[in-house]
């Protein structure tokens, strides 16, 4: 099931809907969407542009439904491993989602895990329908737990293993505030890796920079994977407010969706993303507004590439399939877009072949370059060259012929 906006729905209906819709459409499209056919392209051309249209809507399509069918996805970490000219932006746009909520300033919670904890507790209250004692008694106890959160990011000590390349490894107890300085001082020297020794060194520094992005990401699970334990058991307090009926219910799905007011920069990119996927995929599948959906795509993906350009002088991401130089399937994929862009693609087999009929819209069936078009080879089309003349030479009320008479009595020229 996919939750969009508190409604449910059941992916595997959704695909099947979209298919058959776009099947009727192709339908439509062939029987009355002929006039669009463009001079040079045989049947054998169309056809297989039209399949790479809807190959590429179908795979947009089906990439954003399963990010909405998976409630947990997020481009963090793919934005986060950023590399390229482009990398300090995206890095930015990430943040960092373990800091927000683990580091404690002026000795208060961390906003981000409040607004988590909130959010949780409001869902809370309306899935299991709990009435004004159960919800104030489970306000004293979400109260509790907030302090005992407070207390053990600031107090709690674990044993954990230094990075080193020396054996034995080296382990020691640390607090979170620890944990956190020891984790800033990996990421500032992966920062030095990448942005002032790589260019001197070159491909010599890419075992280092993986070696540091390894530990980056260790630092960063562990404190995760802690900070997660103690919310579960925040949570499982909340439970013991409930009856037995509501006890009988099933789990509450989780991550939620947090108010709109709280998102993040990269909370709104995601969110742009998974509509923007599955918005494109639809258009090119239905073929409405192809050519605009095909530009869109193309920007989708040159964005996704910015991200994570196979340069040579970067060490390979660890996020990307295949190995790539300069040029990877991102790139490839968005321009095949741009390709289609310049077709008729949509007019062939869609709904802008069914939209030419509509005289609200302003499709221009008899334009001079559809005459050009229709005209014999090597000949120009008589009515586009009367209508050009017309346009340059005619002046009202000058006495002389116009151009259009002058075609009409010597139509060869000669």
């Amino acid at each position: 099931m996919i939750e969009i906006r508190g409604f449910e729905i059941d992916a595997a209906a959704l695909l099947l809907l979209c298919l058959v819709l776009t099947l009727v459409l192709v339908a439509l499209g062939l029987m009355l969407g002929r006039g669009g056919q463009a001079p040079g392209t045989n049947r054998g051309t169309r056809f297989f542009l039209v399949a790479l249209r809807l190959a590429i809507g179908w795979h947009f399509l089906f990439e954003g439904l399963d990010k909405f069918h998976n409630p947990s996805w997020s481009s963090e970490a793919y934005v986060r491993e950023a590399i390229g000219p482009a990398a300090p932006f995206f890095r930015e746009l990430a943040g960092d989602s373990v800091l927000d909520r683990v580091e404690v300033v002026d000795k208060k919670l961390p906003l981000e895990l409040d607004r988590d904890l909130q959010a949780y507790f409001d869902k809370f209250v309306v899935y299991y329908g709990l009435d004004s004692g159960q919800i104030k008694l489970a306000e004293t106890k979400l109260e509790q737990q907030k302090a005992q959160l407070l207390t053990w990011l600031q107090t709690f000590t674990k044993p954990v293993q230094l990075p080193s390349d020396q054996a034995p490894p080296v382990v020691v107890s640390l607090t979170i505030p620890q944990r956190i300085q020891e984790y800033r001082k990996l990421t500032r020297e992966l920062r030095d890796l990448e942005d002032e020794q790589r260019p001197r060194y070159g491909k010599i520094i890419f075992p280092k920079i993986k070696k540091a992005r390894a530990n980056v990401t260790k630092w960063r699970n562990e404190l995760r994977s802690d900070l997660n334990e103690q919310l579960a058991q925040a949570k499982k307090t909340l439970q013991e407010v409930l009856h037995d009926d509501q006890k009988k219910m099933p789990p509450l799905v989780e991550p939620l969706i947090r108010p709109v007011q709280w998102w993040t920069p990269l909370e709104w990119s995601d969110i742009k993303v998974k509509y923007g996927l599955v918005a494109i995929g639809g258009l090119l599948l239905v073929g409405l507004f192809t050519r605009l959906a095909c530009v869109g795509g193309a920007l989708f993906l040159i964005a996704f590439f910015v991200a994570m350009p196979p340069l040579p002088t970067w060490p390979e991401a660890s996020r990307v399939e295949g190995h790539y130089l300069y040029i990877n399937k991102n790139i490839i994929e968005a321009l095949a877009l741009l390709a289609l862009a310049t077709t008729r693609s949509g007019r062939w087999c869609g709904i802008d072949g069914l939209m030419q009929f509509f005289p609200c819209c302003c499709w221009r069936r008899k334009s001079s370059s559809a005459m050009l078009e229709k005209s014999p080879e090597g000949q120009a089309a008589p009515h586009a060259h009367s209508s050009g003349l017309a346009g340059e030479n005619a002046r009202p009320g000058d006495g002389k012929e116009t151009a259009p008479t002058l075609f009409k009595e010597n139509p060869h020229g000669s």
